[in-house]
């Protein structure tokens, strides 16, 4: 009852953000380490069984928001006597916005699929955590990769029974997560909109697996298959090597059930911190 947010990622990605802001000109190694260190303290929380995902998330969340709205109080208050930026700390157009980035995100199921034939289900949201990057040939087009860990949840869907429905839905909390991982290269393209802002496009394949899950008894084997993806985003360049994205990328991915071999679609949303590496 407790567990949200997660206090200890909040000041660990609250460190992280002022570091970079205070030091992360100097090399944009500094700004990826910091936020490293940061990621890992949320995933040993949930390895330690503190917190789920979602605490995790929030907790970043609220860590960086908050040290960008400190900045802005402070940059307010004491006008050009804040951060000590040297004078070639500009923000230039980028020849090839090849990037690394780190993101966080919330599946939307767009379809459902029954796990057997005498148990229809539909998909509930869930999370996506991952890494990204992308190397670009010129300022257009590059090729990249992304490799995600993502969450649904399954919850019965009998329309006779809605009271049944819902008590099923409580009982069965910590039953009923659907796991994935999948690896997904392919193209990206990039189009600056002026030296802060990138609007970004990909198109993907998609070799997802799925771990083997128990769901009310029944046990789903592991699995594995192909799908495909694309998506959109845009980046803000909070500094010249590095930014913060908001995305939303199309997911076509094989069911996981023990009857189904179609393709079920989901929407996942979120932000992503970005390390620019301009050539």
């Amino acid at each position: 009852p407790n567990s949200f947010p997660s206090g200890h990622t909040a000041n660990a990605f609250m460190m992280a953000s002022m570091f970079a802001k205070e030091y992360g000109y100097i090399s944009p190694w500094l700004t990826a380490g910091a936020y490293s260190i940061a990621t890992s303290t949320g995933v040993m929380r949930m390895a330690n069984n503190r917190h789920w995902i979602r605490d995790v998330i929030m907790g970043a969340g609220i860590g960086i928001l908050s040290t960008e709205i400190g900045y802005l109080i402070a940059d307010a208050i004491f006008k050009e006597k804040g951060l000590n930026i040297p004078d070639n700390y500009l923000f230039d157009d980028l020849s090839r916005p090849s990037f690394f980035s780190i993101y966080f995100g919330k599946n939307i199921p767009l379809s459902g699929y029954p796990i057997n034939q005498d148990t229809p289900f539909g998909f509930s949201s869930g999370t996506a955590m991952g890494i990204e990057g992308a190397y670009f040939f010129n300022r257009y087009i590059g090729a990249g990769a992304r490799f995600s860990v993502s969450s649904t949840r399954a919850v019965g869907t009998d329309p006779n029974n809605v009271e049944a429905d819902l008590l099923y839905y409580f009982m069965s909390f910590s039953d009923c997560m659907y796991y994935s991982l999948s690896f997904s290269p392919g193209l990206y393209v990039s189009k600056s909109l002026g030296n802060r802002w990138l609007l970004g496009g990909k198109l993907l394949g998609d070799y997802v697996t799925y771990p083997t899950m128990k769901n009310n008894g029944t046990v789903v084997p592991h699995d594995h298959g192909f799908g495909f993806g694309t998506g959109a985003s845009i980046t803000f360049r909070a500094r010249p090597n590095y930014g913060l994205k908001m995305f939303a990328d199309l997911n076509v991915r094989p069911a996981h059930s023990l009857s189904e071999t179609g393709l079920w679609t989901s929407i996942t949303c979120g932000f992503a911190f970005s390390f620019l590496c301009p050539q």
